[in-house]
Formats: C-alpha cells, sequence, structure tokens
C-alpha cells in the first residue's frame, strides 16, 4: 500500500497568514517579547520563533541578553552622557530596550550576534548603537547552503557614526522569496578601551518571489522495508525548477528522490533566476521491521546454554519466533543448542523482519583423576595428580577448595576424602571426590630375649609386633628382612631390630642379649697366702656384668662376721680377709650369704659354708 501526503508550504508566521506574503515586513524593537514587557538582562534566543521564524544566539553558544537605555547592568556602550545613554533627540526614537552580546562592558571585542531565519527572508536594517573610538563592524548575509550573499562594513567615523548616535545598515536580495538564510553581525575596536555590542529597531522584510507558492510534495513512506521510502516533487507552474537534497552542493532536474531511509530530508529548489527555498520532508516506517541488534551469548562448559536477546526498533505488540513455530511475545531466548537460528520479528502492522545468527558450541570440561596414591602409616605420604579434558582457556585447579592454581598434583595427604575442582577461564567447573585409603602403623610391642652363656652366640630374640598391613616381615641388621620374627645364635650385645608391612611401614627397637655366665663361690681360702686364695671372693668371666647386692659372713652360731653391699664382682676392695674388727680369726668353717644380679634379669641368692684355713 502507498500512502500520499500532499504538502502545503506555509508563511513564515500566523501573523503574516492574513496578510501578503509578498510585500510584509515586521519590526522588532525588543520593548515587548510575545507581548510581554521586556526587563533588563533577560536572554533572548528563540522568543521570536513562532512568531517570524527567527532566532537569535551570540557565535560563543551563548544567548544574547536585553539592556536597558540608562540602566545600570548590563552595560552594552559608554557615551558622553553616561552607560546606555543615546544622544536624545534621534530618528529613529529609540524605545527604553536594545539587544547586546553578553551584556559585559569589556575587551576589544563581543562575540559575534548570529540570527537564523526560517523560512529565509528578503531583506533586513537595523541600528548599530554608539560606534566610535575606533570601532567597527562587519554585517555579513548567507543563504541557505551557507553562501555568503552580500556584506556590509562600518567603521567608526563613516557618516552617521558618532558618539551616543544610532547608525543604520541593511541588507537587501530581491527578486528572491526567503534567500538570507542567516545573518552574522561582528563588531570590535582597534583602541585600548572597552567594547560592547549593541542594536536595536530590527526591520525584517518578506518579498520578492515566493518560487514554492505552485510547490506541491508527495511522500511515499516505507512499509514493512518491502518498498523504498520515495519524495516526488510537483511543480505546477511555468517556472523550470531544480532540486537538491544534499544540502545544495548538486542539484537536479528530476523532482523524484528515491531510494530513501526513514528520516528527516531538506530538499533545496531553486528557479531559473537563482532563487532558493526550502522544502522539509520526513520519511517513516511503518512497523516495527527492522531488527536493530540481536545480542548471541554463545554456549558454554559444552551444555545448552545459548541465549538469544532481539532488539526492534518498537518494543510493544512485537511477535518474536526462531523456529517458525514458537511463537512469544519476549525477545529473550535461553537454553538454547549451539547452531545457526532465523530470528524472526513481526510487528503490529504485519510487517516482518529476519536475521540469521549462530550460536557458537563450546568444549565440555572433563576432569580426569589420573593417578593417586594412598597413604600408609599414617604418614601423610598420599598424593593425587589431576588432568583436564577439553574446556577453554587455562584450567585451574583445587582440593577440598582451597586455592587456585595451574599446578595439578597434590601431595602430602593423610588417608581420607578429597573433593577435586577443575576450571576453566569462562568460569565452567567440574569436580570429582577422590579417597584415599590408609595403612595403620607398624609398631613392636615386646621382645622375648635369652641370654647368650659366657660369649657363646647361645642368644635369641623373639619379637611381637603389632599393625601394619599384609605380612610383616622382620631384620636385626635392617637391610635382610625375614618372614619370622625369631632370631637365634645370637652373641651378647646390642641390637637394632626392625618391623616392616607390605606398604614399607616400619618400626625400630633397641634390645640387649646379656651374657650369662656361672658365679663361682669358693668353699675353702687361705688369708695367710699373700699371693693366692687370700680373701673369700666370688670369680665369673670378665665380661660378664654382675652386681653383689648383699654379701653377709656368720659364724658358726650365727654371729656376723663381716658384712658389705652393692659392689661390682670385679673389684678387689669388698671381699672378707678372715678378719673380724680388726683381729685375725680362727681357722674353721664360717656360713655365708650373696645376693647377687647378672646384668639386667638374673637375681640370685646363694648360702652356703667356706673353709678359714691358716
Amino acid at each position: 500500500m502507498k500512502y500520499t501526503i500532499i504538502i502545503i508550504i506555509t508563511s513564515i508566521s500566523t501573523l503574516l497568514l492574513s496578510q501578503d506574503i509578498v510585500s510584509e515586513c515586521i519590526t522588532i524593537d525588543f520593548e515587548t517579547i510575545n507581548g510581554v514587557s521586556s526587563a533588563s538582562g533577560i536572554p533572548v534566543n528563540n522568543q521570536y520563533q513562532n512568531v517570524a521564524g527567527i532566532t537569535f544566539i551570540l557565535e560563543n553558544g551563548m544567548s544574547p541578553v536585553l539592556a536597558q537605555y540608562g540602566g545600570s547592568t548590563p552595560e552594552a556602550f559608554a557615551s558622553s552622557l553616561g552607560s546606555d545613554v543615546p544622544i536624545p533627540g534621534q530618528v529613529p526614537t529609540l524605545g527604553e530596550f536594545f539587544i547586546t552580546d553578553d551584556g559585559q562592558l569589556s575587551g576589544l571585542a563581543s562575540p559575534a550576534l548570529i540570527m537564523n531565519f526560517n523560512p529565509p527572508i528578503d531583506s533586513i536594517s537595523s541600528y548599530i548603537l554608539d560606534m566610535d573610538l575606533g570601532e567597527e563592524f562587519t554585517v555579513e548575509a548567507f543563504d541557505i547552503s551557507g553562501n555568503k550573499l552580500d556584506e556590509v562594513f562600518i567603521r567608526a567615523g563613516d557618516p552617521g557614526t558618532g558618539d551616543g548616535l544610532a547608525t543604520p545598515w541593511g541588507l537587501n536580495d530581491p527578486g528572491c522569496e526567503g534567500k538570507i538564510s542567516q545573518v552574522r553581525m561582528k563588531g570590535e575596536r582597534d583602541t585600548p578601551g572597552a567594547f560592547g555590542l549593541g542594536m536595536d529597531n530590527f526591520t525584517i522584510c518578506f518579498s520578492g518571489i515566493d518560487i514554492l507558492v505552485d510547490i506541491e510534495t508527495e511522500v511515499e513512506d516505507i512499509l514493512c522495508q518491502d518498498s523504498p521510502g520515495a519524495i516526488q516533487i510537483i511543480n505546477t507552474g511555468d517556472s523550470e525548477l531544480t532540486y537538491s537534497i544534499d544540502g545544495g552542493v548538486t542539484f537536479q532536474s528530476s523532482a523524484l528522490f528515491t531510494p530513501l531511509n526513514a528520516g528527516d530530508y531538506i530538499i533545496i529548489v531553486q528557479n531559473e533566476d537563482g532563487c532558493l527555498a526550502a522544502l522539509n520532508e520526513t520519511i517513516i516506517a511503518e512497523g516495527p521491521t527492522v531488527i536493530e541488534e540481536v545480542v548471541v551469548t554463545h554456549t558454554t562448559c559444552g551444555e545448552n546454554n545459548g541465549t538469544l536477546e532481539v532488539f526492534a526498533s518498537v518494543d510493544e505488540n512485537v511477535i518474536y519466533f526462531i523456529d517458525a513455530l514458537n511463537f512469544q511475545n519476549q525477545n529473550y531466548f535461553e537454553n538454547l543448542e549451539p547452531g545457526p537460528y532465523v530470528v524472526t520479528i513481526i510487528g503490529p502492522t504485519g510487517c516482518s523482519a529476519a536475521v540469521d545468527v549462530v550460536i557458537n558450541p563450546s568444549d565440555n570440561l572433563i576432569l580426569d583423576p589420573s593417578s593417586f596414591v594412598n597413604d600408609a602409616c599414617e604418614q601423610s605420604i598420599g598424593n593425587i595428580g589431576a588432568n583436564a579434558i577439553g574446556g577453554t582457556g587455562e584450567v585451574l585447579f583445587s582440593l577440598n577448595e582451597g586455592s587456585f592454581s595451574a599446578d595439578s598434583y597434590f601431595d602430602s595427604l593423610a588417608a581420607g576424602e578429597y573433593i577435586l575442582t577443575a576450571i576453566d577461564e569462562p568460569g565452567c567447573s567440574k569436580m570429582d571426590t577422590i579417597v584415599l585409603d590408609g595403612s595403620p602403623g607398624v609398631s613392636i610391642l615386646d621382645a622375648d630375649i635369652e641370654e647368650a652363656v659366657c660369649g657363646d652366640k647361645t642368644g635369641t630374640i623373639l619379637l611381637e609386633a603389632d599393625g601394619g598391613s599384609g605380612n610383616l616381615e622382620y631384620s636385626i641388621d635392617g637391610i635382610n628382612f625375614f618372614p619370622e620374627p625369631f632370631f637365634e645364635n645370637l652373641a651378647s650385645g646390642n641390637y637394632d631390630v626392625y618391623v616392616k608391612d607390605e606398604f614399607g611401614c616400619n618400626a625400630e627397637a633397641f634390645y640387649s642379649i646379656p651374657t650369662f655366665c656361672p658365679v663361682y663361690i669358693p668353699n675353702v681360702f687361705t688369708p695367710d697366702d699373700l699371693n693366692f686364695n687370700n680373701l673369700f671372693q666370688a670369680y665369673t668371666y670378665d665380661l660378664q656384668e654382675v652386681q653383689i647386692h648383699r654379701y653377709l659372713i656368720y659364724d658358726r652360731w650365727g654371729e656376723l662376721m663381716y658384712s658389705d653391699y652393692n659392689f661390682d664382682i670385679h673389684t678387689n676392695d669388698h671381699w672378707w680377709d678372715g678378719k673380724f674388727q680388726g683381729e685375725d680369726l680362727m681357722p674353721g668353717v664360717y656360713t655365708y650369704l650373696i645376693e647377687y644380679q647378672i646384668g639386667q634379669y638374673h637375681l640370685e641368692i646363694v648360702t652356703g659354708d667356706v673353709t678359714l684355713i691358716r
């Protein structure tokens, strides 16, 4: 379907609609603005736009303001009569208010005052206030394309200029309707002092030829993107016209502009005499037929978790679908598997639009505990080695919710349950539970020791051990291990014994095999023999340790003749020499009690008779 819109170009203001546009002029004296009394210092920018299509602006982007004759602030000029006081009795008669720049009387120049006209005008005139002391003004006129049409240059000292005077100026471009689109007024001075711009009593005229009087336009909007937009200009007059849609850079004789996208357009019309006019038209697109953007979130972690978010040119009454089966009012699709999709929308007018998108696949992260070693002997010697397959980017590992690192090997672990976690750069993670078994420690409980007799290899060790895993083995040198805990044919001495299990868990203990020799106690001794057997002394093997705990000698009536305690059998200082209280005893039979201990284990008490011979 095509829509035809007839555009009728109106005149510049409601005031002029009831008058002859060919010869009408208006005057702006700033005494009132839109019927409201003016005030000093108020900004002037677009208050005249609705009335006459006129706007004011300073070249620095600020708004000009109103000054008041004879007022204190803001100031625009200083005459011989005072601040902002003109010479009285001038023609024209000046009112109370006039336009100035920023209201600051300072420096050697002010920002230019710019007036814009829509529609363009044919002529303009005004008065510059107080041109003296080396001041000069330049007024320039431009057409709608920015081309300079004319300019006026006035310098202090020219006719009509002077202290407190109102100096007239004017620009006129006869023959064309609306050729002047902008006027730029710039002033400055070349002598020391302060400069301020002041202007009053603008007269703007709309006269000449109106080339739009015989113009009509037809606009073809865009419907469902199936037909291009177009602007058709219809010339019902006799003049030959040319047209430009690029700001007056190029003109064409064809009155049709197509294909056009949706948007606002300014078309400049020019007749044979070079007169210009402008048309403003808008092309719209019917319905939300444009998919502006589709935000794609690709899958992660090898899962079907892709998403699509569709942004259309309008938000309401739009139907969305991606499979031609399931229609929805929401613009968001989730839990999508990887692959191609055709995203389609249908707008309120039934217009549709579609776009192709692709959701990329992703690698699944697989955690493989590639190796682990159980603990043994309760020594925390277990370890876990991890391996990650797939995933995206660098993979980090953690054990039991510890910090993540690139190291995939964990050692010095005790028996127990462990949680191994791997995570890749997008945040995909996998977990696995690993149980490390352990074995109990080995301990040596006791040993049954048999002595070695008088230095012969007759000693034995029988070990009693507990704990460990599997069969235990035993050793008395730490090198050679045997399955039996019994060791024989051992000489007296110290032994380090060892027990280990199948995992290498071991225990160590220290044992001694004592030397056991008989203790010889003679039954006769001769105190008077200076060389041999002159003490009643017990004897044993030289390397055997024997401690005499009690050594008691009695006569036949039971009287204690001699005693000594706790001495080594191998000493000579403690034995009985056959005396009592320092006197030699008579030969005869005496009795004894000897208590002794061999090594750490053998304790014995011996009694008997001994004969003293002299």
